[in-house]
């Protein structure tokens, strides 16, 4: 607590009635780009937490955290503190829970519990109970693939009877949609992908080997059988784009290449290596109005190549000849372009962009042949934030618009790297993992550069009889780069007569210092003969604090706040 007084003493109480009302000075960055600040430590300490599958249901994020308790369900509802939602696997144990997905308002995820092995269970975000014992008793039914189609939630589960099949539940109800492959046999459903309000997928029958297939909830239907014979034709890589559903499979003739079905009519879409070579199409990624995947046409090696779903080419020979540029991480740029990460002959590892035009280097981050292995790539506001190593920093995150690449911050400094990863929306920002070395692996978020500085105090000031009033300056919770710091004066918001003379009057000055969130509380005292004067004339009685107040950032800004005073 500080004080600030002058000459003179006061018995009035001063209580404010207005609102607060602020002026800013904001000061601009130098870039636009956000900034990553550390957001909730779960489990206080170097250890870290390591919080996966971060989904958000009914107000409160749920995610696996690891904990004194081993790796359990925990969530947060404020973004500032966590709590356990349920240890499903009691005492040091591991419950794991994974694979979360919303579906209605719930939280559907996998875990682990000593009587009902790995099963399907599910969180209102207050608590979380054992939805389906799929494989009754401890043994696991293996669910996997959970995929939201409508109102229906599919997944993968296996059964001693019925083997890995096709399930689905509306949230009341659990069944096998079909047991496709008869008896203990696996039809080893996958890729599950929502399109044209149904679930297509890969599977197999003993008459179709794996083949694209399709369910409406009640059966499971062949869509076509692409490669007759029970070998099958091996679909992955489901993508939809545009009014088809686009994916690599295998057929006598063309042999692996890729084809695209609208639910109706299956085909080859395009023999990327024509004749018997395979083209080997994969990395399927839709951005804009282009289809975007890697292929070989057998005069050049693996490359970026691009579809509008008419026109089909090579996007660029990054690996010139018949070499791999090793095309992977693909990921939606916007506007028709995606971000990857490829080598040439001259750089390892390093991030590209591509277009229907060409392909670019975006920064050779590590230089020379040294692989900069940029992943994790998330597009926010324009800009696609991502890990990388330069060899100096460690694998740190990143940020570029396209052209060029810049290191957005080193949270752990050194050569170890902070490892940034799991980008997702939560509460109007963008939150992610990393570890600085300090708190462990915990929870980070990025959020738009501090440009300016505020504060704030009551608009109702009280005296005591004494003469001393509380006054209370606070620093808000949202001030990136406090504390709040700096000068303040409380005056007369107008001129009045005061010793023989029509002036403003300054009843106190001094200085306040505030961590965000936090309020400084000043001792303010008058003097006599200003307790005179607000006992005496009412105008003097409206008041106004004027603060210069300053941050960490070097933003600085005049703050005038209105403030009435009233008398005992």
């Amino acid at each position: 607590m500080q004080t600030a007084s002058n000459s003179l003493r006061s018995r009035f109480i001063v209580t404010a009635v207005a609102a607060l009302v602020m002026l800013l000075l904001s000061v601009t960055s130098a870039s636009g780009a956000m900034v990553p600040r550390f957001a909730l430590d779960v489990m206080p300490g170097p250890s870290g937490s390591y919080p996966f599958g971060m989904t958000e249901v009914n107000g409160t994020l749920l995610f696996s955290a690891d904990s004194q308790l081993g790796n359990e369900l925990y969530g947060t509802s404020d973004g500032r503190s966590a709590r356990l939602i349920k240890d499903l696997m009691p005492g040091e144990e591991d419950g794991d829970p994974g694979d979360f997905v919303r579906f209605g308002d719930f939280v559907y995820f996998l875990g682990y519990s000593p009587t009902a092995g790995y099963e399907l269970w599910r969180s209102d975000g207050q608590s979380a109970t054992l939805f389906a014992d799929i494989n009754p008793g401890p043994d696991e039914s293996y669910v996997n693939n959970l995929t939201v189609v409508g109102n229906t939630l599919f997944f993968t589960a296996s059964t001693p009877a019925a083997g890995d099949e096709l399930w689905k539940t509306d949230g009341t109800t659990t069944t096998m949609v079909q047991d496709l492959y008869p008896g203990p046999g696996d039809s080893d459903p996958e890729y599950l992908t929502p399109f044209n309000g149904e679930l297509y997928l890969t599977a197999e029958s003993p008459a179709t080997g794996p083949e694209l297939y399709r369910s409406d909830g009640n059966t499971v239907s062949l869509v076509t059988d692409i490669e007759p014979g029970a070998s099958g034709s091996s679909p992955s890589g489901l993508t939809v784009f545009g009014s088809h559903i686009y994916f690599a499979a295998y057929k006598t003739g063309p042999s692996r290449e890729l084809f695209r079905s609208d639910g109706v009519t299956t085909s080859l879409f395009k023999d990327v290596n024509p004749g018997a070579g395979y083209g080997s199409p994969e990395f399927l990624v839709a951005s804009g109005g282009r289809l975007f995947f890697s292929a070989t046409d057998g005069t050049h090696g693996s490359e970026p190549w691009s579809t509008d779903g008419t026109n089909t080419a090579i996007v660029a020979d990054i690996a010139p000849g018949m070499d791999n540029s090793e095309v992977q991480e693909v990921a939606p740029f916007g506007n028709g372009r995606v971000i990857f990460n490829a080598e040439d002959p001259t750089h390892g590892e390093e991030p590209w962009t591509a277009d229907a035009t060409g392909a670019n280097l975006v920064r050779d981050i590590r230089p020379g042949e040294e692989d900069s292995t940029p992943d994790e790539f998330y597009l926010l506001d324009g800009d696609i934030y991502f890990r990388a190593n330069d060899g100096v920093h460690g694998r740190e995150l990143w940020s570029t618009g396209g052209t060029g690449a810049n290191l957005v911050k080193d949270i752990l400094p050194g050569t170890d790297g902070s490892s940034p990863r799991n980008f997702f929306p939560y509460r109007g920002q963008t939150w992610f993992v990393a570890d600085d070395g300090i708190h462990g692996r915990e929870f980070w978020k990025l959020i738009p550069p501090d440009v300016s500085v505020t504060v704030k105090a009551p608009g109702r000031l009280r005296f005591r009889p004494s003469g001393r009033a509380d006054l209370r300056i606070t620093c808000p919770a949202g001030e990136a780069t406090g504390p709040c710091s700096g000068k303040f004066a409380l005056a007369t918001r107008s001129k009045v007569n005061f010793r023989g003379k029509r002036r403003v009057v300054v009843l106190a000055r001094g200085g306040f210092k505030a961590a965000a969130g936090k309020t400084d509380t000043i001792i303010i005292r008058l003097s006599s003969a200003q307790r005179r004067l607000l006992h005496r004339v009412r105008a003097a009685r409206n008041l106004k604090l004027t603060a210069e107040a300053k941050d960490k950032a070097g933003n600085k800004a005049r703050i005038t706040i209105r403030i009435k005073a009233v008398l005992p």
